[in-house]
């Protein structure tokens, strides 16, 4: 199951939100959240259920059985064990060679980044007792997919004590909504647009370069898009978090800009224990098993293993803002997301070797068919992703706080426009299954 599935929207979440509201007490929330977040992983792959249930197991036995500093190797053997137990529905989600099924499968290694950062959190806050609670902080369904990576320790008190109201829950819903339109009915037109211009048989020079940069382009709009929703998700479910407006920006260090969409994921990768050459050699092996895999799904997955090289050599080699950072972040970027683009290593090469072949025209019919019908998407993509949405939403709370007088009539307009939108995304889920 997805955040993007009708399924979800209209029947999962309104069930989980009557019942969660239903228990008064914080334990009976969690038990809530943790039965429900089990069927949202099993949906339809009931094999994931399984592996699922393995690795919290480990998780929680070994750091219990090692507190107080005993037997550390255990952890260590956990962390192997999870990873390994994680990579079949890693690949057989990437490559699904859907929009939805690359969350999924980045879902999965955020799992383990959670499981691993908990066993090290473990050495300082010592193990946590409550099976439940913790279970809730690493399969949560609000936390699944693209989200807010952190540690236990700074979600413990949360987990223990989210008490949900009617202001969170107009906010958090309003938050989901934005972000289900971002992936739906931008995300989409530009998933079209990208087979368009380089899987439509014919690759001239303008299909080459406006391919990489509308997959750029959705490779933001979807990871802003989920990490929205999964704010709004945690908003409604009582969790008082740090929200954030993430927008692309050029850094001169790739951790900065990984931190540009969410800083807690920077925070989370110098939180990552001392066994880096294990994390880089695992990145690299998900790398090219993703990247000879087919389908968009493969190339995301590509894409984060790419970047965690990139943050983990820059943790060693670079430390400092410098130009020669900013021109590696430049080649590798642009290197994760042409190979993300052409879906292998194999349409990598293909990508290279059609710029020595020549065409009687520079872009093709279907892209130019398919560019008169979505151009009006692919702006409202780069409002989207650009500073200006930042700078409206700060625009928006300034007039609502200063004037008494507008902050009705802007929550109307909200309230109307929120409601357009999910109507517009259903359309857009229900006409767009197999993206």
């Amino acid at each position: 199951m997805s955040y993007t599935d009708l399924i979800f929207v209209f029947c999962f979440l309104p069930i989980y939100m009557i019942l969660s509201m239903l228990c008064s007490e914080t334990r009976n929330k969690n038990l809530v959240s943790l039965i429900m977040s089990v069927v949202f992983i099993a949906w339809a792959r009931p094999l994931y259920y399984a592996l699922i249930l393995v690795v919290i197991f480990l998780t929680y036995l070994s750091a219990r059985l090692c507190d107080g500093g005993r037997m550390p190797w255990l952890k260590i053997a956990a962390g192997v064990v999870t990873a390994v137990l994680s990579l079949f529905p890693i690949i057989s989600l990437g490559s699904l060679g859907t929009v939805s099924g690359t969350v999924s499968a980045i879902g999965f290694i955020l799992f383990d980044i959670r499981s691993v950062l908990y066993l090290k959190d473990s050495e300082s806050e010592g193990a946590e007792k409550n099976f439940v609670d913790l279970s809730v902080y690493l399969i949560s369904f609000e936390m699944m997919a693209v989200s807010p990576i952190l540690s236990y320790s700074e979600m413990k008190d949360a987990i223990k004590e989210r008490k949900a109201g009617l202001a969170m829950l107009s906010s958090g819903l309003e938050r989901f909504i934005c972000g289900l339109a971002a992936v739906t009915v931008s995300g989409y037109p530009l998933e079209r647009l990208r087979n368009a211009a380089l899987f439509e048989g014919t690759l001239p020079t303008l299909n080459l370069i406006l391919g990489v940069i509308f997959t750029a382009i959705e490779i933001n709009v979807v990871a802003l898009g989920y990490l929205s929703m999964s704010e709004g998700l945690l908003l409604m479910s009582g969790y008082r978090i740090e929200l954030h407006s993430g927008c692309f920006l050029p850094k001169s260090l790739m951790i900065d800009h990984v931190g540009s969409v969410s800083p807690t994921y920077k925070t989370a990768a110098e939180k990552l224990p001392g066994s880096q050459l294990a994390l880089i050699l695992s990145a690299v092996v998900l790398c090219v098993v993703a990247g000879y895999s087919l389908g968009f799904g493969a190339g995301g997955v590509a894409l984060v293993s790419i970047i965690a090289v990139a943050i983990l050599l820059q943790k060693f080699f670079e430390t400092k803002k410098s130009v020669s950072a900013g021109v590696f972040t430049f080649i590798i970027s642009i290197f994760a997301v042409i190979l993300c683009a052409n879906r292998s290593l194999t349409g990598f090469a293909d990508w290279i070797t059609s710029f020595g072949r020549s065409y009687d025209f520079l872009i093709s019919y279907s892209l130019w068919d398919e560019l008169s019908r979505g151009w009006v998407y692919l702006l409202i993509s780069i409002f989207y992703i650009s500073p200006l949405r930042p700078m409206a939403g700060v625009l928006k709370r300034k007039i609502m706080t200063e004037n008494e007088s507008s902050y009705g009539t802007i929550r109307v307009v909200s309230t109307v426009l929120v409601t357009l939108l999910l109507v517009i995304s259903t359309i857009a889920m229900a006409t767009a299954a197999s993206i």
